[in-house]
């Protein structure tokens, strides 16, 4: 149970969502959107989906690829909400393989609310291969 809790909620680092969200709202109200509708609700939940895969692909190449966060205790980030899949992983509790599909799912979620807007489907996935 652990375990589907730290892919859930710790790697993909939740507590950035008021960030996030705020900033994929005022888009939307900038770009003539209004707040309360469906396709709100699709720009929302395939930002925050994002956000979580970019979280989690960011503890994974701290950790496995770039190996800033290896090392003793002392070396690495400090455990804190921001920086606890860093020490997941340096723990072994995750393997870094597991992380790295778990970004990709959280990529793929996203990706598929972002299909699911009118006119915009192939221009976004265009621009998130670009990205990639």
């Amino acid at each position: 149970m652990n375990l589907l809790r730290y892919f859930l909620w710790t790697l993909p680092r939740w507590f950035a969502t008021a960030f996030f969200g705020s900033a994929l709202l005022m888009g939307v109200v900038l770009g003539g959107g209004a707040i309360l509708s469906w396709r709100t609700a699709l720009v929302l939940a395939s930002g925050l989906c994002l956000m979580a895969a970019g979280h989690t692909l960011n503890s994974y190449l701290d950790y496995g690829v770039t190996k800033l966060d290896q090392g003793e205790e002392w070396e690495r980030s400090a455990e804190k909400s921001y920086t606890a899949g860093q020490n997941l992983l340096a723990k072994g509790v995750v393997s870094p393989l597991a992380v790295a599909l778990s970004a990709n799912a959280w990529l793929a979620i996203g990706i598929a609310f972002l299909l699911l807007l009118p006119k915009v489907g192939a221009n976004a996935v265009l621009l998130l291969c670009l990205y990639a």
